[in-house]
């Protein structure tokens, strides 16, 4: 019973099971986000905010995304090797990991714009996962925009299933959709609020 369980968990957790979830209601009410399709199912594409506020003259953009951005290495764990002995009926609790590197944050830079790479980690109830992201932040107009593209998350332990790692973001609620728009925001918020600051 359990090798049946078990891949209709990892399915409904990473999939969706073919479309039966629908948008997070939340999401409808929040501006900038693009859709995208992967299979039958739907995905977040990128998310961009505009924020309307003027950076002050000694605040550049690679400061402040340097100073708000991480890009550090992630361990994913699973015990998806982990059985009962046959002859004993002890559990044997085999935990695998693997490191996904991290490395520099700053890919492209001038004075009016910086694209970045980063990893931001949220938790909820049960899991927390790391999603990672492309940020490219501009002023342009005496305001500045976030566009976040290449969104995707990886849970960190999996427990039984199999950690397949970074995978992109489903828009609905089971997915950590809302969840990640606003860990998405909050990093937005962060980079804003240190152009602003004095």
């Amino acid at each position: 019973m359990t090798k049946i369980i078990v891949p209709c968990v990892a399915a409904l957790l990473l999939s969706g099971c073919a479309g039966m979830y629908q948008r997070a209601p939340e999401l409808n009410s929040m501006s900038g986000i693009t859709y995208g399709k992967l299979g039958e199912n739907e995905i977040i594409k990128s998310y961009k905010i505009v924020k309307n506020s003027t950076p002050k003259e000694n605040n550049s953009l690679q400061r402040c995304v340097l100073k708000n951005v991480s890009n550090n290495e992630v361990v994913l764990n699973d015990a998806s090797n982990s059985f009962v002995g046959a002859y004993t009926g002890q559990y044997y609790n085999i935990t695998k990991s693997k490191t996904v590197a991290g490395g520099e944050i700053v890919k492209a830079n001038s004075e009016n714009e910086t694209i970045s790479v980063g990893i931001v980690k949220y938790n909820t109830n049960v899991v927390t996962r790391a999603v990672r992201f492309l940020l490219d932040a501009r002023v342009v107009d005496g305001k500045v925009s976030y566009e976040f593209d290449k969104i995707e998350q990886a849970q960190l332990d999996t427990g039984a299933i199999q950690n397949n790692g970074f995978y992109p973001v489903g828009s609905w609620n089971m997915a950590g959709s809302v969840e990640v728009i606003n860990s998405l925001s909050d990093v937005a918020s962060n980079i804003d609020s240190c152009l602003m600051s004095d």
